[in-house]
C-alpha cells in the first residue's frame, strides 16, 4: 500500500466528512502530514492503516520494530485517550513510546516514519507529552525542512524549548552554530546531549549521524566560545564513558571531542582526569580506533603531561601488537610523538631485559620511528644498562641476543 495511494484515500474520507459534518470538520488537529483542518477531518482508523504500513516497511529495515505493533498499534489503541488515563497509565505508555522514538531516529527522513509519527501524533499525543523524546530523536536532522515541520507541531511554548520558537514561528531550521552558542549558554542543553547519546548506546538505537551531530556540535562550542571548568567538569563522565563503551562510532566523536578540549590554550586539566583517561584509552578502544585513541593521548601528554606514565596504561599498550605502526602512522600525519617516547620507551627499556616479548616489542619500535627517538635514546640506553647490568649474570640464551640487538639498532 503506497503512501500516495493511501493519502488520495483519506483526502477522499475527509471531504465527505466535512459535508456531513460541518462542525467536526471547523476544528483542527496537530498533524505531521496534513494541513491542520485536513487532519481534523481524518478518523483515527485511517491513520492506523497509514500506521500498520509503515511498521511493516520498518521492520523490513529493523525487525525491532515488530515489538511495538501489538503494544502501540494494536486496534485497541485506536480508541485510547490521552488525556483520560491516569498517570500510572500514562507513565506506562510512556516508557514504549520513549523506546520506539530512539528506534525510529535513525529513519526520521523516510516517509514510512512520518506515517507511524502522525498516528504518535494523534492518539498519544507525543508532541505535548514527550517532547525531550522527540526532540532527541530529531534533533541531528536539526537543518532539514522536516525538522521543523514537526518543531512547528511541538508544544515548546513554557519549556526547556522555547530557545527554538523563532525558528518554529520562521519555518527556518536552526544552524549548527545557534545550537553551539547554546550549548556554550545552557548547561541543561549540554547535559541532554550527552545523556541522549549515552542512553540511545546503551539502548543499542545509536547511529552514526547521531554521533556525528554530537561530536561536531560540542566541538563547534568549543571552537567559537570559551571552554570553563564548569564545562570540563560537565562533560568529563561523557568522556570518560565514550573512551570505554564497545560502541565504534561512540568511541570515535568522544575522541574528536577529547582532542579538542586536550588542545584547547590555557585550558588545565586535572592530573587525577588525565590520568583516567590515558588508562581508559589505552584499555578499551576497539582495534580500529586505537589509531584515534594514540592521537588522543599523545595531546594530552603534550599538552597536560602528567608526572609518569601511569603504569595500567603502559601495561595495556604493551598488549597493542599494533602499536609500533600505530607510532609510525601518527609520526607520518605530523604527530609529534616524543612526549609519548619519551615516556613508554623508559618505561620499557625498565621492564625489557627480563622480558624477550618486551625486548622484542621496544626493538621493533625504535627500528620503526628511528628519527622520532633520537632524542629519548639516552634515556633509553640509561635504563636498559641500570636494569639489565645487575641481572646480567642471569640472562640467558635469546634475551642476551635480543639486548645485543637492541644495542645494535639504537
Amino acid at each position: 500500500m503506497s503512501v500516495l495511494s493511501l493519502k488520495d484515500q483519506l483526502k477522499q474520507r475527509a471531504a465527505l466528512v466535512e459535508v456531513k459534518n460541518a462542525d467536526h470538520a471547523k476544528t483542527e488537529k496537530d498533524s505531521f502530514l496534513f494541513d491542520r483542518r485536513e487532519a481534523a477531518a481524518i478518523e483515527a482508523s485511517a491513520l492506523h492503516l497509514l500506521a500498520l504500513d509503515g511498521i511493516e516497511q520498518l521492520k523490513k529495515l529493523d525487525p525491532r520494530f515488530g515489538s511495538y505493533q501489538r503494544i502501540l498499534f494494536g486496534e485497541s489503541s485506536k480508541s485510547f485517550k490521552r488525556m483520560l488515563v491516569t498517570k500510572v497509565e500514562s507513565s506506562e505508555m510512556d516508557k514504549h513510546l520513549e523506546s520506539l522514538l530512539p528506534l525510529l531516529s535513525n529513519f526520521f527522513l523516510l516517509k514510512v516514519t512520518h506515517q507511524v509519527l502522525e498516528y504518535l501524533i494523534r492518539i498519544y499525543m507525543i508532541n505535548r507529552f514527550n517532547i525531550d523524546a522527540l526532540m532527541g530523536m530529531m534533533l541531528p536532522y536539526h537543518e532539514t525542512n522536516i525538522f521543523v515541520r514537526m518543531l512547528r507541531i511541538i508544544k515548546i511554548a513554557d519549556t526547556n524549548w522555547s530557545f527554538l520558537a523563532e525558528s518554529s514561528n520562521t519555518g527556518t531550521p536552526p544552524t549548527r552554530t545557534f545550537f553551539a552558542r547554546y550549548a556554550h549558554k545552557s548547561r541543561w542543553f549540554r547535559e541532554f546531549i550527552c545523556e541522549t547519546v549515552k542512553k540511545y548506546v546503551q539502548n543499542g538505537t545509536s547511529y552514526q549521524i547521531l554521533h556525528s551531530f554530537y561530536g561536531t556540535l560540542m566541538v563547534t562550542s568549543y571552537t567559537l566560545f570559551p571552554v570553563t571548568s564548569d564545562r570540563i567538569s560537565d562533560i568529563a563522565p561523557y568522556i570518560l564513558s565514550g573512551v570505554s563503551v564497545q560502541d565504534e562510532d561512540y568511541q570515535l566523536s568522544t575522541c574528536i571531542i577529547l582532542s579538542a578540549l586536550s588542545s584547547y590554550p590555557n585550558l588545565k586539566l586535572s592530573a587525577e582526569f588525565v590520568t583516567t583517561l590515558m588508562v581508559s584509552l589505552s584499555k578499551f578502544p576497539l582495534p580500529h580506533r586505537r589509531q584515534h585513541a594514540f592521537t588522543c593521548l599523545l595531546l594530552l601528554l603534550q599538552n597536560h603531561p602528567p608526572p609518569d606514565l601511569p603504569e595500567d596504561s603502559f601495561k595495556e599498550l604493551m598488549r597493542w601488537h599494533d602499536l609500533p605502526d600505530i607510532i609510525h602512522n601518527a609520526t607520518n600525519a605530523g604527530n609529534d610523538v616524543k612526549p609519548f617516547l619519551s615516556f613508554y620507551l623508559v618505561n620499557m627499556a625498565k621492564y625489557a631485559p627480563r622480558n624477550s616479548l618486551g625486548l622484542r616489542h621496544l626493538i621493533t619500535i625504535i627500528v620503526k620511528v628511528k628519527q622520532s627517538v633520537k632524542a629519548v635514546i639516552a634515556d633509553v640506553v640509561k635504563n636498559i644498562l641500570l636494569e639489565a647490568y645487575p641481572i646480567w649474570q642471569e640472562l640467558r640464551g635469546e634475551n642476551v641476543e635480543l639486548v645485543k640487538k637492541l644495542f645494535e639498532v639504537m
